[in-house]
């Protein structure tokens, strides 16, 4: 399980200084490229910033700032399928975010599905993993399996999630309403 806290760039995001936060991320991940987490949260933000873009208006982010987050996370993808293709984290959730807006990716759904099913396959204990895995299925959403998976994976949120950055905020949140 990894541990997302970060303080500095928890404390950006909590103030919307998206472009502060990508630009000293991006910087680290330069100075170390096979840092998963400072890859992936990397990655996240800029997922995050793609699809939020209209909710953003009082951040610091001007549409020219958009578009690079768009590029960075194609080179991000490409980079994490040649770097990270065998680590569970990376396989979850890049494949959550590609099954979400495959556009984003230059992908199709089926990767983000192919993804996730690995992640599940190395981990199938993993009640997070499980709910994504599940509920990206044509599942009955009030299966009984389904509705355990719910209660397991709400009781290891706060955990699983520590800290205030817009990825662990942003997984407490949407988790809970599957």
């Amino acid at each position: 399980m990894m541990d997302w806290r970060w303080s500095r760039v928890d404390e950006l995001e909590t103030q919307e200084k998206y472009r502060e936060a990508i630009c000293y991320m991006h910087q680290v991940w330069q100075q170390k490229p096979m840092d998963l987490k400072v890859f992936l949260k990397l990655s996240f933000l800029c997922w995050y910033v793609v699809a939020e873009w209209g909710v953003f208006a009082a951040s610091d982010l001007e549409e020219k700032d958009v578009e690079e987050c768009e590029e960075l996370l194609k080179s991000l993808t490409a980079f994490g399928h040649r770097h990270f293709q065998h680590h569970v984290e990376f396989l979850w959730l890049f494949g959550y975010m590609i099954l979400l807006f495959p556009d984003f990716f230059g992908e199709q759904e089926q990767t983000g599905v192919y993804m996730v099913k690995r992640a599940y396959e190395m981990k199938p204990q993993d009640p997070v993993i499980q709910l994504i895995h599940l509920s990206g299925q044509q599942t009955n959403p009030y299966e009984p399996k389904l509705e355990q998976i719910r209660k397991e994976t709400a009781l290891v949120l706060p955990e699983r999630f520590q800290g205030s950055g817009d990825l662990q905020r942003y997984f407490k949140e949407v988790l809970n309403r599957i």
